[in-house]
């Protein structure tokens, strides 16, 4: 995702008293890596155009790999956030806008998480 974005996104999260950012990657491997040690709630990441099920591979792998997580993925493409979760399931979030990637991370959390 754009560095910008990120930035903005990270400087909402970090603002939240009941978040907290774990770690900021920028490598696809570091990610996988750093969210397999940490095991966050919420993964956020820029990701590659979806394919035929409306799945990024990206999230698809984290998800495999990292069941009880959920992964906000942001669509450099069309400037648009979703989230992902195991059920599986994508909701569209709408435009990128900080306090809207907080709103989803909340709503997704009062959510109850996958067995």
């Amino acid at each position: 995702m754009p560095l910008l974005l990120r930035d903005l996104i990270e400087e909402a999260v970090v603002a939240q008293p009941d978040m907290h950012l774990l770690a900021s990657v920028s490598d696809p491997k570091a990610l996988v890596a750093a969210t397999a040690e940490s095991r966050p709630d919420f993964v956020l990441l820029g990701v590659s155009a979806a394919d035929a099920d409306g799945f990024p591979p990206e999230c698809l792998r984290l998800l495999d790999e990292n069941p009880r997580t959920k992964a906000l993925g942001i669509e450099a493409v069309d400037g648009r956030a979703y989230l992902y979760e195991l059920r599986p399931e994508r909701t569209e979030i709408g435009e990128v806008a900080p306090e809207d990637v907080v709103r989803a991370i909340r709503e997704a959390a009062a959510r109850p998480r996958v067995a």
